[in-house]
């Protein structure tokens, strides 16, 4: 079994969650930055991954590419999907919005890995707005201040094992 991971990621959280899940995953794994490589031929992979950051509510763009280049090809192969996100109060929704139905009723395997804020790499306008929405829900009891300065890593590895273990069953 050949598997292909392809992922998008903003600060890095992604590659640090795909870098465990090829881990965990059996048989011959290619890893691609979508970043890095857009030209990809997925006829030579059994299963394949596809996956990244929310930014802004949405997956990351060079995912959503890669999922509408590749859609029909998409179709004959086994295909999980993950996301990296910090609110996991209802992650199937940033993967409903990022995808279309069908797509996703007919995945092998769906996991929110975790993110994080690392305030150390973003501007000031994503600071400053990540800052207001999170304490907005402190102040409602929904999650923690933050600072806008203190980096955040919630990597969810036992979610990453969980979803490596659907992958390699199906």
């Amino acid at each position: 079994m050949k598997t292909l991971i392809v992922y998008g990621t903003k600060y890095g959280t992604a590659e640090k969650c795909v870098k465990e899940l090829a881990k965990n995953l059996t048989g011959q794994v290619d890893v691609i930055n979508l970043k890095d490589n857009k030209d990809i031929k997925t006829v030579d992979y059994d299963k394949i991954v596809i996956g990244g950051a929310i930014y802004a509510g949405h997956i990351i763009k060079e995912v959503k590419e890669f999922y509408e280049t590749n859609k029909e090809a998409l179709k004959s192969k086994k295909v999980a999907v993950f996301i990296c996100c910090m609110d996991r109060s209802n992650p199937e929704r940033y993967i409903t919005n990022s995808f279309d139905a069908d797509f996703i009723n007919g995945v092998i395997a769906k996991c929110c890995c975790g993110g994080s804020y690392q305030f150390s790499k973003m501007n000031f306008l994503e600071k400053f707005i990540i800052k207001q929405i999170e304490n907005a829900g402190a102040k409602k009891g929904q999650g923690k201040e933050v600072d806008g300065k203190t980096d955040i890593i919630d990597i969810q590895y036992d979610n990453i094992k969980t979803f490596a273990k659907q992958i390699n069953q199906a």
